[in-house]
């Protein structure tokens, strides 16, 4: 569980390095194309985050 949700996290920062890359190697549309799936990868994983975050939460506080 903890290496699904780092090693996605480190995909999404990989792949917008990489983006960051090809703009800055003058291939703009190489660079928007990757950035569209990679900003949807950072989206999920910031959600996925955020729900299990709130899981956590909800459990301590009944454990209480």
């Amino acid at each position: 569980m903890l290496i699904a949700r780092f090693g996605v996290s480190a995909l999404s920062f990989l792949g917008l390095a990489v983006a960051g890359a090809l703009f800055i190697g003058g291939n703009a549309t190489a660079a928007l194309d990757l950035l569209l799936p990679v900003l949807v990868l950072a989206l999920v994983v910031a959600v996925r985050n955020t729900w299990d975050l709130l899981v956590t939460v909800a459990e301590r506080s009944d454990s209480e």
